[in-house]
Order: C-alpha cells, then structure tokens, then sequence
C-alpha cells in the first residue's frame, strides 16, 4: 500500500468512526498526517490524527486513538493498529516489505503524475532579492549563475546567497539537486557496465537506506499540494530533502559490487532504490523547468 492510499485510508476510517458516535467528521485535519516511526519494531507508519482532532471534539486523545486502531485493524491491507500514548495509532501493513513497496512505486513517479501537470514558469524579468540586501532581475541572476541554478534558487528562497550559488558546493542547493541526479545516472551506467540490474527492494532496513525512503515516498503527495497551492518552494525544498537523503546514503552503503565480488540481492535492492531516487529527481527538477544533468 502507498502511503497516499493509506492516509485516504485513515482518513475514511477516521470519519466511520466519528460519524458513528455523532460526532462531526469537519474537525478531522485536511491533511492525514504519516510518519515513520525511528523503531521498525513500533510500526510501519505512525499517524497523529487522533491527537490532532481530539481537543476539538471533547474527546481524550487516548480513547479516539483506540477507536481508530479499532477501526483500521479491520480493513484489507493493515496487519495491525494500535493506539499509543498520547494518542497516535502505530500501523503495521499487509505487506511484507512496505519500504519494498514505496520503492517500487517511486520507480515510475510519471504513472503517479503525469508529465503534463503544471511545470512552474519564472519569468525573466522577475526581481529578486539578495541575503546582502541588493535586488535583481531573474536574467542578470541567470547571467552569473546559469539559467538551471537561477531557477530553482528562485523557486527555493525568498532571499538568495548569490556567493553560494558560484560554487560547486554543498552551500549551493541548485548544485546539490542537481549534482545527485548527475550521481544516480553515474551508478546507473556503472550498474549496465557490471551487468546488475535493480531487483526487489526488500531488506531496506540499514537507517540510511529508510530516511532516503521516507521522502521518495512523500513526494507525490508534496508534488501535488505545490500544484494544487501554486507553492513551487514547497516542491523545491522537498527534492532538496531528497538529494540531501541521498547523499548520506550514498556515503555509507553500497550499492554495486566491488572487483571480482558477485551482485547479491542487497546490491540489486540498493540499485532499484537508486533508481527511484533518479528518476524522482528527474520528476522535479522537470516541474520546475529546471535541467536533469546526466554528468556534471
């Protein structure tokens, strides 16, 4: 299960549950929160809803957190539910491997969003300002950073750092966005050299691999509340999120074997979240009219 299918999920479950003690589901959140819990052991998600819509209903936390679990260990695809102080519903999936099935899911992001959404236009003439004070117009920013960079800086911040943004640094966002995509495709052409193409994502569990997991996961969702809302920042930030996740991945696990070791399933599981990842970047940056390199 996807976690937008599970949060629509909750969020019917929720609304059973108070129609059926006549209460008024207009106070439920319009968003459904989900996290995933830091233990595996606690959960596969974890949602706040009940604590969040408590204090306006009268009702303890507690309780309509119980309620809920109720309700959603009976439906198809939930293993488990349980309530948890102060008032979150820890849930266990169906699935044997529901990292497996975000990763898959996050392998296609153009099945999920078309292509033919909104792709957020900056317009040339555009003012913006600097963190030192100054003002300019998106071109002049473009002549000295590249059109790439000025675009999705524009799109991230209100104030913008132009010093950064001259580096092939860390301190430059545009840089670190793009710098992954260019990275992913690297792997991906190394993986064809080897001969190793991405398998079944299963056995995801290494700390690294899930926080890359968690916003692979959250983007369809990010992506279509910054079309629905017109915030392109929040899509911007988001795959900021994604680049910074992969990075960290990238450090610390292997993903391809190393001279004569063979591929083992834990290589193929790692190629395939890779390829999530690039081809959810790629997703993005596209949104924002802003260029995937392939090599950097």
């Amino acid at each position: 299960m996807y976690p937008t299918d599970l949060a629509a999920l909750i969020g019917a479950a929720a609304s059973d549950v108070l129609a059926a003690r006549g209460f008024d589901v207009g106070v439920l959140p319009a968003e459904i929160g989900l996290i995933r819990p830091r233990e595996p052991a606690r959960g596969d998600y974890s949602t706040p809803v009940a604590l969040r819509a408590s204090s306006r209903l009268g009702v303890p936390s507690r309780a309509l957190a119980g309620w809920l679990a109720d309700e959603l260990a009976s439906k198809d695809g939930i293993a488990a539910a349980e309530a948890v102080d102060p008032g979150f519903v820890n849930i266990r999936l169906s699935s044997a491997d529901p990292c497996a099935a975000s990763v898959d899911a996050a392998r296609s992001p153009d099945e999920r969003i078309p292509r033919g959404g909104m792709i957020f236009q900056v317009p040339a003439d555009r003012i913006v300002r600097l963190r030192d004070g100054a003002s300019m117009t998106v071109a002049r920013l473009a002549e000295l950073v590249g059109w790439d960079t000025a675009r999705f800086v524009v799109l991230l911040a209100s104030r913008i750092d132009l010093e950064a943004l001259t580096t092939a640094t860390d301190r430059n966002p545009a840089f670190r966005v793009r710098y992954a995509h260019a990275r992913l495709c690297a792997i991906a052409r190394n993986a064809a050299r080897l001969n190793v193409q991405p398998g079944p994502a299963h056995g995801l569990e290494h700390p690294r691999e899930r926080e890359l997991i968690t916003p692979l996961s959250e983007y369809p969702r990010i992506a279509q509340r910054a079309t629905d809302h017109n915030e392109p920042h929040r899509l911007a930030r988001h795959l900021l999120t994604i680049a910074d996740a992969f990075g960290r991945f990238d450090q610390c696990c292997q993903v391809l074997p190393l001279g004569d070791e063979p591929p083992i399933d834990q290589h193929r599981a790692r190629l395939a979240l890779c390829a999530a990842t690039r081809a959810t970047l790629a997703n993005g940056l596209c949104r924002l009219d802003v260029h995937a390199p392939e090599r950097m």
